[in-house]
This record gives structure tokens, C-alpha cells and sequence, in this order.
């Protein structure tokens, strides 16, 4: 049942992103947001973030751990541009400088690409998965 629950929160948040940010902020992206607006927005999303990992928490603190780790490698961001039909190509996303591997990349001047976001946030994926069914 906690896959369950860990599975349910990944696209929960993912869910939000795409409304907030895709269709309201950016208007599927044919706007560039108010700063303003963007920040007010990432006060929501940490908000909404805070809400279900405390909600999670409550059930089995693992989730928690589960849901905030596959969200820091890159799960709900790899999730975001498959369902957003947004095929991944990009040739340096360096807005992901906030995740171990593109805090690394960053400080060693290397551009941090598609091929990394799969990588790591699978790997995110498939622990979580392990560490939920190991007692």
C-alpha cells in the first residue's frame, strides 16, 4: 500500500505543476510569467510540497523520505515534461543545478542534459521502490 501512497504523491505534486505552472502560469508556455507571478507560484508549490510530506509523514515517515528524495533527483521534473508531451531534448538544463548531480555538473562547468534527468531521477524511482517494500 505505501507504493501505493509514494506513487500517488509523485503524481499528485506532478499534477500540480503542470496546472499551475504549465497551464495557468505559462499559458502552456506562449507567456513568460510576471516574476511576481513565479514567485507566488513557488511559494504554492513548496507550500503544496510541505503539505503532502507531512501528510505522507503521517502515514509512514519513508514516504516522506521517498516522495522528497525522487522530487530532489528529478522524478516530478522527468514526469512534468513526459506528461506535458514535452519530449526531453534539451541540450542544457541548467535550472536543474538544484539536484545532487546538477550541483556537481554545475561546479565542474559541464552542461547537465536530458540523459542525466532520466538517469537519476529512474534511479530515484527504483530505490524508493526497494526502500518501501524492505521492512
Amino acid at each position: 500500500m505505501n507504493i501505493i501512497h509514494y506513487i500517488s504523491a509523485v503524481l499528485i505534486f506532478t499534477i500540480f505543476d503542470i496546472i499551475g505552472y504549465y497551464i495557468i502560469l505559462t499559458k502552456k508556455e506562449t507567456t513568460e510569467p510576471l516574476k511576481t507571478d513565479l514567485y507566488f507560484y513557488r511559494f504554492l508549490q513548496i507550500s503544496f510540497q510541505i503539505g503532502i510530506s507531512v501528510g505522507l509523514y503521517f502515514i509512514d515517515y519513508r514516504l516522506t523520505i521517498t516522495f522528497l528524495l525522487s522530487h530532489w533527483f528529478g522524478l516530478c521534473d522527468l514526469l512534468y515534461y513526459w506528461l506535458c508531451l514535452r519530449w526531453i531534448t534539451f541540450d542544457d538544463m541548467q535550472w536543474l543545478k538544484w539536484t545532487p548531480y546538477g550541483f556537481v555538473l554545475w561546479l565542474l562547468k559541464k552542461k547537465i542534459d536530458y540523459k542525466y534527468l532520466i538517469v537519476f531521477s529512474l534511479l530515484s524511482f527504483i530505490f524508493s521502490i526497494i526502500y518501501l517494500l524492505v521492512r
